[in-house]
């Protein structure tokens, strides 16, 4: 399956490859079924580039959930710790506070990782954003440019045939006379 990219790259390829019009030297001939296969082509690809944003959407939040459960790991490994100092020792006080550090330091580390996950997340959704909003603004503008060439091929046709059914008429009405 071609990327979109890929597809957009095959219209571009087909409208450099048209010949150019005999009445106008900025208007071609393009195939229709071949551009109408290739958007269709691309109508069918936006899904699937849209479900490859989602699973990385998905793996940032695994990794933000694997950071919340680190955390909570590492808090409880640190209360457990702070339970036991205060088990082990006469000076209860000391074991407290040393046990309260503990806890702190744990969770300040839970936070700054899940800052780093969040943040990591975040980056990663905006390069799939931005992917996705170019991909969509070539697609728009790469329609709209093959719409203007079967427009103007279309003009350029309907013109030369109302000349040609003049000069027709023409004809037929001087051997009339």
């Amino acid at each position: 399956m071609d990327s979109i990219i890929d597809l957009i790259d095959e219209i571009q390829d087909l409208l450099d490859a048209c010949k150019k019009s005999a009445f106008s030297s900025g208007k071609i001939a393009v195939d229709k079924e071949q551009i109408t296969e290739l958007l269709q082509d691309i109508r069918l690809n936006i899904p699937s580039e849209i479900a490859q944003a989602k699973r990385i959407s998905e793996k940032c939040e695994k990794i933000v959930q694997e950071a919340h459960n680190k955390a909570n790991q590492i808090i409880r490994q640190a209360e457990d710790q702070a339970q036991k100092l205060v088990l082990e020792h006469e000076i209860t006080r000391q074991a407290q506070a040393e046990a309260e550090i503990i806890v702190e330091d744990a969770r300040e580390d839970a936070r700054e990782i899940r800052r780093n996950a969040v943040s990591y997340a975040d980056d990663l959704l905006s390069d799939v954003e931005e992917a996705v909003t170019q991909t969509l603004r070539k697609v728009e503008e790469e329609s709209k440019n093959a719409l203007n060439s079967i427009e103007e091929t279309t003009n350029s046709l309907n013109d030369f045939l109302n000349d040609e059914i003049d000069i027709i008429t023409g004809n037929r009405d001087e051997l009339k006379n």
